[in-house]
């Protein structure tokens, strides 16, 4: 390691120089990723940790449904992972993973089931209020855990803020985020009418993209 010399009597006039005097040990563990090491390589390490993290991280009622990493996280990021790698390999025919890509996709399954089996959660479902209860999802002050795994949460009691608000509304913050009409119109609405704007609103842009012609 390079560290500072052996000291030198204040008389010198002189600081002692820098130089690699010192070594370095570690009890713990670490992961090291060569140059060009091959997706494969790389790909089986991830799935290593992420099933290190679905068998380990504990799942004890303290550690659940307050913004910190557990057992029903790591599964569900576990089956995202999972499934983008296995989908990738089963389309991405010009790598030749293509053999390997159910294997990664019976990960993801058996992430998901454990997930649904043996989790809190569930998706929220009342038929009192099927008309709001998707957008409350999203806009309520407080997170519904009985369908959101994972939060990053905001609040007083936790003393803990955000400036999403402020870079939002304020008229001096600059150029204000928004979505556009486009990608407004392809939600998805009750009425057919506005179902039927999403739907050419994507046709155009994929042929305007692509320039294909697109026929329903």
């Amino acid at each position: 390691m390079f560290t500072p010399g052996k000291e030198i009597p204040a008389v010198a006039g002189y600081t002692a120089p820098r130089g690699n005097y010192a070594s370095m040990q570690t009890d713990g563990w670490e992961l090291g990723v060569g140059w060009r090491d091959s997706r494969e390589f790389v790909m089986d390490k991830i799935l290593e940790d992420l099933n290190f993290a679905t068998t380990y991280c504990l799942s004890d009622k303290a550690y659940v449904n307050n913004s910190q990493i557990n057992r029903w996280v790591a599964l569900a990021f576990k089956a995202r992972v999972c499934l983008y790698e296995g989908t990738y390999r089963k389309y991405h025919t010009e790598f030749g993973l293509g053999a390997s890509s159910d294997k990664w996709l019976r990960e993801s399954v058996s992430a998901c089931e454990t997930l649904m089996n043996e989790s809190p959660y569930s998706l929220v479902h009342s038929s009192a209020n099927l008309k709001t209860q998707w957008r409350k999802l999203f806009t309520s002050g407080d997170i519904d855990y009985q369908e959101i795994i994972f939060a990053n949460e905001f609040s007083e009691e936790l003393l803990r803020f955000h400036s999403a608000t402020w870079k939002f509304t304020s008229g001096s913050y600059g150029s204000r985020w928004s979505l556009s009409k486009a990608f407004v119109n392809t939600y998805l609405m009750l009425t057919v009418l506005v179902s039927q704007i999403a739907v050419t609103t994507i046709r155009r842009s994929l042929q305007k993209r692509f320039r294909i012609e697109i026929t329903v």
